[in-house]
């Protein structure tokens, strides 16, 4: 069926929308990016719940910190390696991944030995008996380049269709990290550092088991991209990406700094700790993202704005619904949820759950409008989407913070979730009829 035909009778496409999706295929692949996901999850969320349920709150708020700004250096290695790798390798690569691969990892080695070198000299910057924050600093300069590395691996896996490799990769970054936690605990030696430490140590075997799987491809063949190429593609396509993941940052991870700030360590730790109730269904839907992206690149490709909205459509109800039924959970069962995991430590911000959950479902049903932009590439419209949402933290997430205490940090975070909802909808149809009227 031509692509003219598809166009001019919208049953068509809907008829042949079906057999894209192929539902068997997708329900196979979509299991297993969940359990990758749900095994990353569990791996990060133990973490969390260990950390806040077996050290001082004052410790875990450093941690959370630090946490954030790993995040907030991530977001650039998102932007110039991971989503570049989910649209311009299937729409541009998709005949030669495996050499195309080798040059991106080769391009994220020299990155890591950069970030390494930068943990252990800004470490030795550092005057002696800083205590916690020079321990935490060098646990999580060890941790980032060897997460970055299993980020990129496993991207690669999803990419190539290889959803088992990357399954059982995640399970071997779930293992090492559990084991790893239960020894250093019972060793004593629980801290944030150590905690960062075994998180690196996981990343490393994962990445080694990826590397040995993957049918990545250094040599340098005449018809493989080069590095320079792959090079300028990505930085033309993180531009906007990297400006995205600054203002991404202070959407959301900047209501810790400002808790901090105005409010106390142990409020950080709070915070943290009520949000990680709601972890496990925003890992699902990265999940989901991580398998759809590639292919809705692939449908804009091919088809064009009707393939993306097909897609965008349906994950957005999904999204929205799976939120729901989560949030409604949380609201029954919540005050259990959290004396299970923290034995009654927080036990006295219960009543955060059900509003924590309605930011959960606000953000989960704007990750589908989220994903048809990228798969688009119209990475200005992300940008100004976060902007307006960073705004909107900056002009009253703040103020109501320290207002309001707590409730008034996640009275924040509902604006500004509720303002970037609306901001992606209306960029997303405005670039819709655009692309349309450019056809």
């Amino acid at each position: 069926m031509s692509v003219d035909q598809l166009v001019a009778t919208p049953r068509a496409w809907w008829g042949a929308a079906r057999v894209r999706w192929d539902v068997p295929g997708l329900l196979s692949k979509g299991t297993l990016a969940a359990i990758d996901q749900a095994l990353i999850s569990v791996s990060n969320f133990a973490v969390g719940m260990v950390l806040a349920r077996y050290v001082a709150a004052q410790d875990y708020a450093v941690y959370v910190l630090a946490f954030s700004a790993f995040l907030f250096l991530a977001g650039f290695h998102n932007s110039f390696v991971l989503e570049p790798m989910s649209v311009v390798g299937p729409a541009s690569y998709r005949h030669m991944l495996p050499g195309y691969f080798g040059r991106v990892i080769a391009l994220q080695t020299v990155a890591t030995v950069a970030i390494a070198v930068l943990a252990v000299f800004l470490q030795l910057l550092l005057p002696q008996g800083t205590g916690v924050s020079a321990d935490v600093l060098y646990g999580a300069g060890c941790a980032f380049p060897c997460v970055l590395l299993f980020w990129t691996m496993r991207r690669a896996a999803y990419i190539e269709g290889k959803y088992v490799h990357a399954t059982l990769a995640a399970l071997i970054y779930n293992v090492v990290l559990v084991i790893s936690l239960v020894a250093v605990y019972q060793a004593g030696s629980l801290t944030p550092s150590t905690a960062f430490l075994m998180q690196a140590l996981a990343g490393l075997f994962a990445s080694l088991y990826l590397w040995f799987r993957l049918g990545v491809d250094f040599r340098a063949d005449a018809d493989a991209p080069s590095i320079r190429q792959i090079s300028e593609q990505h930085c033309s396509y993180g531009r906007w990406a990297s400006a995205t993941a600054i203002v991404h940052w202070l959407s959301g991870e900047a209501y810790y700094v400002a808790v901090a700030v105005a409010l106390r360590l142990e409020d950080v730790a709070a915070l943290r700790a009520v949000q990680n109730v709601g972890a496990p269904f925003a890992q699902f839907v990265t999940a989901m993202g991580l398998l759809f992206l590639p292919r809705t690149a692939v449908a804009f490709a091919d088809y064009g704005t009707r393939g993306v909205s097909a897609i965008v459509k349906t994950l957005v109800a999904l999204f929205a619904a799976g939120a729901v039924v989560y949030m409604l959970f949380i609201c029954i069962w919540g005050g259990s949820v959290l004396r299970l995991l923290y034995a009654g430590k927080y036990q006295a911000y219960e009543y955060l759950l059900p509003y924590v959950m309605l930011y959960v479902v606000l953000t989960a049903a704007t990750q589908g409008i989220l994903l048809g932009l990228r798969a688009m590439q119209s990475l200005s419209d992300v940008f100004v989407c976060y902007c307006a949402a960073a705004g909107t933290t900056l002009a009253a997430g703040i103020g109501l913070a320290s207002l309001w205490k707590l409730p008034g940090a996640i009275a924040g975070l509902l604006c500004t979730s509720a303002v970037f909802t609306v901001v992606a909808l209306v960029r997303y149809r405005s670039r819709i009829r655009s692309t349309n009227s450019n056809a």
